[in-house]
């Protein structure tokens, strides 16, 4: 495993617990080969 990580920042909306949409950021591990929806997974 490797010790990199990818900062995706995510723009999220829930109208039914959010009033209005907002940036969410995260880091996840890299593996190589891995997607743009292994990511948001």
């Amino acid at each position: 495993m490797s010790d990199k990580a990818i900062h995706a920042r995510i723009y999220r909306f829930g109208p039914s617990i959010e009033s209005e949409p907002a940036y969410q950021s995260y880091d996840v591990p890299f593996e190589e080969g891995m997607s743009a929806m292994d990511v948001l997974d």
